[in-house]
């Protein structure tokens, strides 16, 4: 399976320069451990500080309440050409906000950075 087979499209991060990035599952080959990264602040999921999360619901308060940083791309098309892969926090400055489906908005409901757009 490739990356495209576990983007999750509920979650959309909107960068500065209007790009949008997805969150994604993959596989950390050191460990085998399987599904959304997520890394503290100050941390980098490709050093091993990542936690591996199944559910977008557990990684969203991560995300928005906790500072954690999340894998992404933009890749959402048939090809890979022009793929962006990035990980981003809502404390940095290349993300200007994040666009998330009405099945997970209960979840920012109480959140300081409230999203761009419900979907």
């Amino acid at each position: 399976m490739s990356r495209k087979d576990h983007i999750d499209k509920r979650l959309v991060l909107v960068h500065r320069l209007g790009h949008r990035y997805y969150p994604f599952k993959k596989l950390f080959r050191r460990s085998g451990q399987f599904g959304f990264p997520v890394s503290p602040k100050g941390r980098r999921e490709r050093n091993g500080d990542a936690l591996y999360l199944q559910r977008l619901e557990d990684v969203i308060p991560l995300f928005c309440f906790e500072g954690y940083s999340l894998n992404t791309t933009t890749d959402t098309q048939p090809t890979s050409a022009g793929e962006k892969v990035a990980e981003y926090s809502l404390s940095g400055t290349a993300i200007i906000g994040y666009e998330i489906s009405k099945d997970l908005a209960d979840l920012v409901e109480h959140a300081d950075v409230q999203p761009l757009k419900i979907f």
